[in-house]
């Protein structure tokens, strides 16, 4: 990742990642997503961005906006 270019936390290009290892995203149950998302599939009370990706331990699911 010698390319890629970082500003505090955000990554401002499109990173690669070779080898065999892993990445890691952030996981949280369904209760941690957000408490403003109802059974019925209501409007989240939190906004999230198109392309975030988190895994949901409660579903055992990865979730993607």
């Amino acid at each position: 990742m010698s390319r890629t270019k970082v500003r505090g936390t955000v990554i401002i290009d499109n990173p690669a990642f070779g080898g065999i290892g892993a990445i890691q995203v952030p996981v949280g149950t369904t209760a941690q997503r957000d408490a403003g998302f109802g059974s019925d599939g209501a409007a989240p009370s939190q906004v999230f961005s198109k392309g975030m990706l988190r895994y949901n331990s409660t579903d055992n699911q990865f979730e993607g906006y």
